[in-house]
Formats: structure tokens, C-alpha cells, sequence
């Protein structure tokens, strides 16, 4: 009995105790949720948020110098997962929310982050920039590689990376 117990302790002393940081960068606090958003504030957090993605990933794709997973994959990853962070009630709500307004403005809200992703996996400027940071194998790790295959995959699957005279073949 005194062995379980002892086991008991440690196994619950090592689950609470904080883990010991390999780097010395502090960790980012995850971003709260408020699943409790009436449909006007979905509404405006929304647009809010979407302004601030299209305008982040707008400087992105025109920055000027050597393209570098610090300076392009990285920045594009965290507009993107940050979006996703602000808007996951916001986008949610549309598929549990009792309240109709709540399920039409979350709808809404998704419709316009859909339309958002679609232009920006769309644009050639940021396919371009993306390529030039691979070309550049500035990715720190496997993981970082694998990110910017996966980015550009997508890009060039929206068609980014398509030529001008083949997408106008493609057009209805």
C-alpha cells in the first residue's frame, strides 16, 4: 500500500510540477476565448481582425530585401494562426449557438475568413516570396522545411503560382 501511495505522489507531483523550459524564449499565453459574444460583437471582432490579417499579410507581401523563414514563413504562419486564435468563437459559434443572429453572424464571420485565406493563398506576390525563402534554406529545422513545403503546396493548389496566360486559359 505505502508503494502505491508513493507512486501515487510522485506521478502527481511530476503532472503539476512546471516543465522545465528548453529555451530561453518565455512562452506565449494562449489566446483567450469568449464563447459568450453576442452577434454584434462577432460581427465587429470580426472585421476587426480580418482588417488587421489583411493588412499584416499586405506589408508582408510587399517587403523588399532576401526572403527568409524568419522574415516571410514565420511572420505568414503566425498572421494566419493568430487569426485562427481571434476568431475560433467567432467562426464556432455558427454550429452550436442556440441563438439564430449568433449562428448568422458567426456563418458570416466564417465566410468572410474563408474569403480571406482564398485571396491570400491566391496571391503570387506572397507564392514568390515563400519560393525565395525556401530557394534561400534559411528554415532552422525539419519542421521549419517542412512548414514552407506545406505553405507553398498550398499556394500553389489556390493557383498562385500558376502563369498569367494559364489562368486566363483556366477562367470561364
Amino acid at each position: 500500500m505505502k508503494n502505491c501511495t508513493v507512486i501515487f505522489l510522485l506521478t502527481v507531483l511530476c503532472l503539476t510540477a512546471p516543465a522545465r523550459a528548453t529555451s530561453t524564449t518565455p512562452l506565449a499565453r494562449p489566446t483567450p476565448i469568449n464563447w459568450n459574444l453576442k452577434a454584434d460583437q462577432i460581427k465587429t471582432s470580426c472585421l476587426a481582425q480580418l482588417k488587421v490579417a489583411i493588412k499584416a499579410a499586405t506589408r508582408l507581401a510587399n517587403t523588399s530585401g532576401t526572403r527568409t523563414f524568419s522574415n516571410t514563413v514565420l511572420p505568414l504562419e503566425n498572421i494566419n494562426s493568430d487569426l485562427r486564435d481571434k476568431l475560433a468563437a467567432q467562426r464556432f459559434l455558427s454550429l452550436v449557438s442556440p441563438d439564430k443572429h449568433i449562428r448568422d453572424a458567426s456563418l458570416d464571420c466564417d465566410t468572410r475568413y474563408t474569403a480571406f485565406k482564398a485571396d491570400e493563398t491566391s496571391d503570387p506576390t506572397l507564392y514568390r516570396a515563400l519560393v525565395a525563402a525556401r530557394s534561400g534554406v534559411s528554415a532552422p529545422d525539419v519542421y521549419g522545411r517542412k512548414l514552407t513545403t506545406l505553405l507553398i503546396q498550398t499556394f500553389e493548389q489556390s493557383g498562385a503560382g500558376l502563369h498569367c496566360r494559364r489562368l486566363l486559359s483556366v477562367s470561364p
